[in-house]
């Protein structure tokens, strides 16, 4: 035993010397950055940095609170917290003017660039962006970003760097592991949301109600073209990220077109379009600093990711509105003038002329009054994405009007993920409002862009397709009683169904399963069930299926669970012997006994599995429940009497 846990010392001493300096590596160049940063700050003419400010010194604040004009408010020191979170300080200040005495701090300043007198020589210097505030608060202070700490964001140029690098998310690179959690989630056979699987456990960054906290102010998001459901869906699936939805408008003719050269700049408005096409929701904010073709925004994260690729552009605000519990900008997209690749926890940075991808998604409704086309263009983000998608759809849904109280809903999901294949969900539902639809939709979004097991997938394209009819078509499964007792191997085993549909009498069809020919005698169960059922046991017989190793095996799974059809009923039987999977090739036709004997003296990438034979019968209803019947079989029955 000496020499192999010698092998496996070294083995484990490989692995975890590299990844013990990688973290390292990560945490000294973050430093270096900051220590960069504040250097260049403490020598710069442009900036005043935290260490010289006094309580009572004073200056300017911009920012904008209708169209695209540029103001000034008043800005008092109160005091710097040092080691407010680790290794960052944040500078408390009173603002007051522009209405903010009766407005309180208002979301959608974020970012506003902070100008402080500096005695030294008389001049107005940066010292970062108002970033901060507290749920209630009667007075108008604010916490505000230090600016050295915003210009060590990764993309940001300052003197002596190097050509930047491209930076790719590290989320979820490739040869992760299985999380087995997460695959439980996905690949669960019920229909179910799936888009808030993609929200980070850590989603909760806003305080609650009369916390006493100082938290990051939150981002409004102004949704144009959205009905009061969809905002109460968005509010709902938003919730605690900082993003808050408010139902708006888009800007006019006649303002864009005045607004038409606003440009980014230190005070004006900035947007980062969420979804632009038939709905239009922006996220609005303000921007802190313009270096070259780099812009520095928000103060605070979005979602803290790193490096992203979203797009990002000028805004208009509409005007301010004013409440007792937290006031805010309602502003929309003026234009798409570059791209956001940074979002870290001192601020965004995005990059001018840059422009970003968005996935384009298509939804058709069918009434029986006529059709809707629907187009819309979400933005790739890994967290977001999948709960977008599930907007688009709802909108589209309840754009005009409810469902029917009594409805039936056919639809279609394809999904074009380019080198992984398309995933193609088809199926129905019946009085059970849309949730098919947005299961089926944000199953493989919130799968394939949250994937422990390789980096994130977005898809290229995304159409879906809705018939609605105002009719439940439901039907419960009752029984099922079989012809005969016993049958030979070879025979087909024959039966009748009996089925409960809603508010209507019963009804009966047949059904029929063709044994093995060369099936041991023996007793056995046929089961009718749904399609719910017959997912779950094929998940259970064969478990290897539903174990993917990388995102390709992942991708066929996740098209695996949503295959069986609501309107088919189906007859099942189980069979005595199953195989043996080895790394996903399956060894067909080993005795249980012996497949599950080699599983445990094998390799640990071997499971045994049983089998089933299944056929389906299509039926005129959404069935639901599922019923057996025993039958022998005898290979020479006159035998016995």
């Amino acid at each position: 035993m000496g020499k192999p846990c010698k092998a496996l010392g070294l083995i484990l001493a490989f692995l975890l010397v590299p990844q013990q300096s990688f973290a390292a590596g990560i945490t000294e160049s973050i430093d270096a950055r900051l220590r960069k940063a504040e250097a260049f700050v403490a020598k710069s003419d442009k900036y005043l940095h935290q260490s010289k400010l006094r309580r009572g010194m004073t200056g300017y604040g911009l920012t904008v609170l209708t169209g695209t004009k540029i103001e000034k408010f008043d800005v008092i020191v109160i005091s710097v917290m040092h080691n407010f979170s680790p290794h960052h300080d944040v500078i408390l200040c009173r603002v007051s003017g522009l209405g903010l005495e009766k407005s309180g701090i208002i979301q959608g300043m974020s970012g506003s660039p902070i100008y402080i007198k500096d005695p030294t020589d008389g001049k107005h210097k940066m010292i970062g962006a108002l970033a901060y505030g507290w749920s209630f608060q009667k007075d108008t202070i604010c916490g505000i970003q230090p600016i050295s700490q915003m210009l060590a964001i990764q993309g940001i140029g300052l003197p002596g760097d190097k050509p930047a690098a491209k930076l790719k998310s590290t989320a979820g690179t490739d040869g992760g592991k299985l999380d087995e959690d997460f695959a439980r989630a996905v690949l669960t056979t019920k229909k179910i949301d799936f888009s808030t699987l993609a929200l980070p456990k850590r989603r909760a960054r806003t305080a609650s109600p009369g916390s006493p906290r100082l938290v990051p102010l939150s981002t409004p998001i102004t949704a144009s073209g959205a009905g009061r459901r969809t905002i109460e869906l968005a509010e709902k699936l938003f919730a605690g990220t900082g993003l808050i939805p408010m139902q708006g408008g888009s800007v006019g003719g006649a303002e864009a077109k005045a607004s038409g050269k606003t440009k980014l700049a230190p005070g004006s408005s900035v947007s980062i379009p969420l979804i632009t096409g038939d709905l239009d929701w922006t996220g609005v904010g303000t921007v802190t600093e313009v270096i070259g073709d780099r812009v520095l925004a928000f103060g605070h994260p979005m979602f803290g990711e790193g490096p992203v690729q979203m797009p990002m552009g000028t805004a208009y605000v509409h005007t301010v509105i004013s409440s007792m519990r937290t006031s805010f900008k309602l502003g929309s997209m003026l234009k798409i003038t570059g791209t956001l690749t940074h979002d870290e926890y001192t601020g965004i940075s995005g990059q001018v002329g840059k422009k970003a991808e968005m996935i384009p998604v298509n939804v058709t409704c069918i009434w029986p009054t006529g059709e809707q086309k629907f187009r819309y263009n979400i933005l790739r983000h890994r967290i977001i994405t999948p709960l977008l998608s599930e907007i688009t759809v709802f909108q589209s849904v309840y754009a005009n009007r409810d469902l029917p109280p009594r409805h039936t809903i056919a639809y279609a999901i394809d999904i074009d993920y380019e080198k992984f294949g398309k995933y193609h969900a088809a199926n129905f539902s019946s009085n059970n409002d849309i949730y098919g639809v947005v299961s089926d939709l944000s199953r493989p979004m919130a799968a394939m862009t949250r994937t422990p097991l390789g980096k994130p997938v977005f898809p290229k394209s995304v159409d879906v397709t809705i018939t609605i009819r105002p009719v439940q078509k439901t039907a419960s499964v009752l029984s099922v009683k079989l012809d005969r007792n016993v049958y030979k191997p070879g025979e087909k085993v024959t039966g009748l169904v009996t089925l409960k549909p809603f508010r209507a009498e019963r009804v009966t069809g047949a059904v029929s399963l063709t044994l093995p020919k060369d099936l041991p005698d023996g007793k056995y169960t046929l089961t009718v069930c749904d399609a719910s059922d017959v997912a779950s046991a094929r998940q259970q017989e064969m478990p290897h299926r539903f174990r993917p190793k990388n995102v390709k095996q992942l991708f066929a799974a996740l098209k695996n669970v949503v295959e069986p059809k609501a309107d088919k009923l189906y007859v099942r039987l189980p069979l005595p012997d199953g195989g043996l999977a080895v790394k996903k090739n399956e060894l067909e036709h080993l005795p249980a006994s012996m497949a599950e004997l080699l599983s445990r003296e094998t390799a640990i990438d071997t499971v045994a599995y049983r089998r089933s034979k299944v056929v389906s019968f299509q039926t005129d209803y959404i069935i639901a429940g599922s019923a057996s019947a025993g039958f022998t079989v005898r290979k020479h029955p006159r035998r016995e009497n």
